[in-house]
């Protein structure tokens, strides 16, 4: 038979393939991805694809970068999913980690940083550097002790992304975390350190029991050359996720009832020395609450 329909496209031999929007035995190109999109994706890696349909409009994103925005009225609202393996030359290919997100919930995502302003919706905990440079959100440290730029909502069930770029030292993620006398932080952290082994993608309980699952081995030989990378954190019940550059790097299930709570989010500057500070951005965040609402609401 014949497939006909939308194609989210891969070929990493091409300079404008991959992340183009194309209609098969249809209309053909319908929409190219930006310019030097491959230099920016790493090879031999497995790399984040997602695809959005809502309607007329078709998005898609590799490793978080929007690559195609498209409003098309005459493209089919229906159809089946499909994988494809080209003719011509050989093409080796693999896929993982295939999720559907209901489309509400899709819409429901919020941004969490507008790309410029600190004062909505972040307050800062210590007394190390925040600043916006470029719509993305730069920690460093500059006395030496932890630092942490807090969200004002708490979540308990949601889905967390971002990017990040790593210059220097140690970081993560904070999530259905607590303060304890305004200063100390508690709970969950999606780990950040491309310096350690396996600190990356890893799993941490901030003040409580340490590490509960390290992460992945990620081998990238550019990685300190300030490449953004993308994040996930999926928290749901007392099942968490965490996928780094779309692989899954930790799946923990908690048994401990009373952590199946709603908590903060919260970005970490770690401790470091004076002379070899933290140095790290991050862009892009976006959160789809699947919480429940309250009968109250």
């Amino acid at each position: 038979g014949m497939v006909v329909g939308y194609q989210a496209d891969i070929d990493f031999d091409s300079d404008w393939i991959t992340g183009h929007l194309y209609e098969q035995d249809g209309r053909g190109s319908l929409a190219k991805a930006p310019e030097g999109l491959v230099e920016m994706l790493p090879t031999e890696e497995w790399i984040d694809y997602e695809i959005v349909a809502a309607g007329d409009r078709i998005q898609l994103f590799m490793n978080g970068i929007p690559t195609v925005d498209i409003e098309d009225p005459e493209g089919a609202k229906s159809g089946h999913f499909a994988f494809q393996i080209h003719s011509g030359a050989g093409c080796k290919v693999r896929w993982k980690d295939i999720r559907i997100l209901p489309l509400e919930k899709w819409e429901s995502s919020q941004a969490l940083f507008d790309g410029s302003d600190l004062e909505a919706g972040w307050y800062p905990v210590g007394d190390e550097k925040w600043t916006v440079q470029d719509d993305a959100i730069r920690g460093q440290t500059q006395t030496g002790k932890y630092g942490w730029l807090v969200g004002d909502r708490e979540y308990s069930d949601f889905i967390l992304t971002f990017r990040y770029r790593w210059k220097s030292g140690n970081s993560g993620v904070q999530f259905r975390s607590w303060l304890v006398g305004g200063e100390e932080m508690h709970g969950y952290q999606a780990d950040i350190d491309p310096a350690i082994p396996r600190m990356t993608g890893s799993l941490y309980d901030e003040h409580e029991r340490g590490t509960l699952e390290k992460g992945g081995e990620f081998i990238d030989p550019d990685y300190e050359l300030g490449r953004w990378h993308h994040y996930e954190i999926s928290a749901i019940g007392n099942d968490i996720r965490l996928y780094h550059d779309g692989a899954l790097s930790v799946h923990f299930k908690e048994t401990v009832a009373e952590r199946i709570r709603k908590g903060i989010i919260a970005l970490q500057v770690h401790s470091a020395p004076l002379d070899s500070p933290v140095d790290i951005e991050w862009k892009d965040i976006q959160l789809i609450n699947l919480e429940p609402p309250s009968p109250w609401e």
